[in-house]
C-alpha cells in the first residue's frame, strides 16, 4: 500500500487518471507479449518446416544421384561431358524416329544432288544426331 499526502481534489483527480493510464499501458505490453510470442512461436513452425523441406530437398536430390548413377551402369544415360569450347557429343549407341529423317536426308544429299542441307528442329530433336549418323553410314 502507498500512502501520499494528497493536498487537494484535483491532484487525487490527476492520480486518479496516472494510474488508470499505467495499468492501461501494463495491459498493452502484456498483449504485445502475448502476440510476440504467438509469432515467435509462428517463427519456430516456420522453421521447423523449412528444416524438413530441406532434408526432403536433399533426400530427392540423393535419389536423382543414385538414379542416374544406376542408369549409367546400365548404358541408359551417356556422358554428355563436351570436348574444348564447341565439342560435340559422342551419339547415343542407338536412336529411336530417326530412319525416316535419315532416309529423307541421304536422298537429298546422295541421290539428288544437293550439295549442303539445312536441320532445324527444336532443341534436343535431334539434329546433331542425325548428322552424325549421315556421316557414320556414309563412312
Amino acid at each position: 500500500m502507498l500512502l501520499l499526502g494528497v493536498r487537494s481534489a484535483s491532484e487525487i483527480l490527476n492520480l486518479s487518471v496516472i494510474a488508470s493510464m499505467t495499468e492501461l499501458n501494463i495491459t498493452n505490453i502484456r498483449m504485445q507479449m502475448g502476440s510476440l510470442s504467438t509469432q515467435i512461436d509462428n517463427m519456430d513452425m516456420q522453421m521447423g518446416h523449412m528444416g524438413m523441406e530441406i532434408g526432403n530437398l536433399n533426400t530427392t536430390q540423393g535419389n536423382i544421384v543414385e538414379i542416374m548413377r544406376d542408369m549409367q551402369q546400365n548404358g541408359l544415360v551417356q556422358n554428355r561431358a563436351k570436348v574444348g569450347w564447341f565439342g560435340v557429343p559422342e551419339p547415343p549407341s542407338f536412336t529411336v524416329g530417326l530412319k525416316m529423317h535419315l532416309d529423307e536426308l541421304k536422298k537429298k544429299l546422295v541421290e539428288d544432288g544437293v550439295s549442303m542441307a539445312l536441320i532445324t528442329g527444336h532443341p534436343g530433336s535431334g539434329k546433331t544426331t542425325l548428322a552424325k549418323s549421315f556421316v557414320k553410314i556414309r563412312k
